[in-house]
């Protein structure tokens, strides 16, 4: 059995999440215009839609978990150490 967690995904996750939702995985996506401020004015939305929705943040990005404010809990996935989505995904529900 999965337990039941909410995931947010940032927008270079959109294939997993894709996957996630097919799986049955409650995912949320960050969506293009949040990822456009987040990228070029530093407005980090995800951050607060991940605490107002209650969501455990995963993301590709390794300057967003440095940060202070970063959500507890946020899981990094690495995609250019592991070889394809697939794996990505059995990484993530076994961590």
């Amino acid at each position: 059995l999965i337990p039941h967690v909410r995931y947010m995904l940032d927008f270079t996750l959109n294939r997993l999440c894709r996957w996630l939702r097919i799986l049955g995985i409650d995912a949320g996506l960050e969506t293009e215009e949040e990822e456009r401020m987040r990228t070029k004015e530093g407005n980090l939305e995800i951050f607060d839609r991940c605490r107002r929705e209650r969501r455990t943040l995963i993301t590709s990005s390794s300057k967003l978990t440095h940060r202070k404010d970063c959500p507890p809990g946020t899981y990094r996935l690495d995609t250019k150490a592991l070889c394809n989505l697939e794996l990505s995904l059995v990484h993530l529900l076994l961590s």
